[in-house]
């Protein structure tokens, strides 16, 4: 005589194994999935933002810093040397000079943030203007072509390698990310 199943466990043998194999292939491709999309994240955008940049550093003429308090310009004379075209000239160090664009020709972004306006303030990579904590620097050759443009935003202070710091940027027109970066940028004054 054959038994009655119980409630509860009429699943077969067959159907268990059917149903376990099933769910193991789903916790797989969920698995792969999610790691795909951090690498995507963390890889994709690694590399350096102005790759350029270094190559061509010796063309850059004129770098304008513009921020809530104003406008900076820093110009090449026909001597090689710098100075702030709003002061008449007054001597710019070559070394910052120098700092300030290998600092951008290094920028790598390590994170996508956000792509909504209204959110760019927490950030401080909003669009410069008066009140603004952002700093927009724009590099220039002397045809006046901008070789590179971004703006710089606030330090993220829990992240810190090798004297790069965190520090969330934004090119004009684009999103907003976390970068890797060694900037030290002048804040215009009025």
């Amino acid at each position: 005589r054959k038994r009655a199943p119980e409630p509860g466990n009429a699943m077969k043998p067959t159907t268990f194994l059917i149903v376990l194999a099933a769910t193991a292939v789903c916790v797989a491709a969920a698995t792969v999935a999610v790691v795909k999309e951090q690498r995507a994240t963390v890889a994709a955008p690694g590399g350096p933002l102005f790759a350029e940049l270094l190559d061509h550093a010796n063309d850059v003429a004129t770098i304008t810093i513009d921020s809530g308090t104003g406008t900076l310009t820093i110009a090449r004379a026909s001597d090689g040397a710098w100075g702030l075209v709003e002061n008449d000239g007054y001597p710019v160090p070559t070394d910052m000079v120098r700092r300030l664009v290998a600092g951008l020709a290094e920028v790598r972004l390590l994170e996508p943030k956000t792509d909504q306006s209204e959110r760019y303030a927490r950030l401080e990579v909003e669009d410069p203007a008066p009140g603004a904590k952002s700093k927009r620097v724009t590099l220039g050759d002397a045809a006046g072509t901008s070789l590179a443009a971004l703006i710089v935003g606030r330090e993220n202070y829990s992240f810190d390698l090798n004297g790069l710091r965190g520090v969330y940027v934004r090119e004009p027109g684009g999103r907003a990310f976390l970068a890797e970066a060694a900037l030290d940028v002048p804040t215009p004054t009025v």
